[in-house]
């Protein structure tokens, strides 16, 4: 109920801090930034480690003055620490995902579903796969009229099973600053 509340305050200040509507604009994006997505084992919790760098590209379609649709694929990697599985030392997670924005002035607020792939690699030569799970979040972000912009995301994925280990969770937030072509 706080979560719902909290979301409610942001999007009444966004449209109180506003009064001038600008529009968002389609064009080509790169981004990159810190990153702080947890992998969790799903059953008992424990913490494996986190991703906590990385990027990507995305497209934005403008739907008039207040919606746009983005499609983005990102990468974050860092290190992991699998006891079940101790030569495995990396991970890597990759998201290709559909965001429907919300736009008020520069700000935006949007709501994102998308396939997540965790990448694990066993001393940094060969590398397993996990199988791609539907996960969710929202970000809210701001973006000047010369193209640059900052959001930070808050993602959510469950039950990615880990090549030849346990089920797990990836969670967490992304500081995105980038630039979008116009």
């Amino acid at each position: 109920m706080k979560r719902v509340g909290c979301l409610l305050a942001v999007i009444l200040g966004m449209i109180l801090a506003q009064p001038v509507q600008a529009e968002p604009s389609s064009g080509f994006a790169i981004y990159g930034g810190p990153a702080n997505l947890t992998v969790v084992d799903a059953d008992t919790g424990d913490d494996y480690g986190a991703a906590s760098f990385g990027g990507g590209m995305d497209y934005q379609w403008a739907w008039g003055r207040l919606f746009s649709l983005v499609l983005r694929y990102d990468e974050y990697a860092g290190s992991l620490n699998i006891p079940e599985l101790p030569e495995v030392t990396t991970v890597k997670v990759s998201t290709l995902a559909a965001q429907l924005r919300l736009w008020l002035g520069r700000w935006y607020l949007g709501f994102q579903r998308g396939n997540s792939i965790v990448v694990v690699a066993q001393d940094n030569l060969s590398f397993d796969l996990s199988g791609g799970v539907v996960g969710g979040g929202f970000t809210l972000g701001i973006e000047g009229k010369g193209g640059w912009f900052a959001s930070l995301g808050v993602d959510r994925t469950e039950g990615i099973q880990l090549p030849d280990g346990p089920l797990a969770n990836v969670s967490g937030s992304r500081v995105r600053l980038g630039y979008r072509w116009k």
